[in-house]
């Protein structure tokens, strides 16, 4: 297959984007934010119509925290990432897509990675997002590919990585 290479600059509102949908990916709505809000409003409820103190800030308390941590990781966590790496991640990358790997530059970096290096990847409507075994993940806007290169693409990788958890 013909090498596909793409350069682009990712910025920080496509980066951000990015992160949150990732985060979308592992924080699940209805199990996460709808079960902190229903233990939210039920911790008050108790706290209102009944003498159980204890038991309406035992479900208070956690729910607050955990719709304060989902957040946090939601909208502040992306912001923070981005601007700790803006030298990298402004930086202008040129990737290029083969069958045995992946190669990339930006500033002053060159390097090749295997497809073993990844994990998984998913693809939604503005970016590919190539998951390194635990350590992170690549982005990838789609915009930097022609229609023909952004379809040679995802079949490249389903062929490497298996099928996409599409958005």
């Amino acid at each position: 297959m013909e090498a596909i290479e793409t350069t682009f600059t990712i910025t920080e509102s496509e980066y951000v984007r990015a992160m949150r949908r990732h985060n979308k990916s592992q924080i699940q709505f209805v199990r996460d934010v709808v079960a902190g809000v229903v233990a939210l409003l039920i911790g008050i409820c108790v706290l209102l119509f009944t003498e159980s103190k204890i038991w309406a800030f035992a479900l208070i308390f956690p729910s607050l925290i955990l719709l304060l941590m989902i957040g946090y990781v939601k909208f502040v966590v992306p912001i923070k990432i981005y601007q700790a790496a803006k030298r990298k991640l402004s930086s202008e990358y040129t990737i290029q897509f083969r069958d045995d790997g992946m190669r990339f530059r930006y500033s002053d970096v060159d390097s090749s990675l295997k497809w073993s290096v990844f994990s998984s990847w998913l693809r939604d409507n503005e970016f590919y997002i190539l998951y390194h075994d635990g350590i992170g993940c690549s982005v990838i806007p789609r915009r930097a590919l022609n229609a023909d290169e952004d379809e040679r693409l995802s079949r490249l990788l389903a062929s490497v990585l298996g099928s996409s958890a599409e958005a």
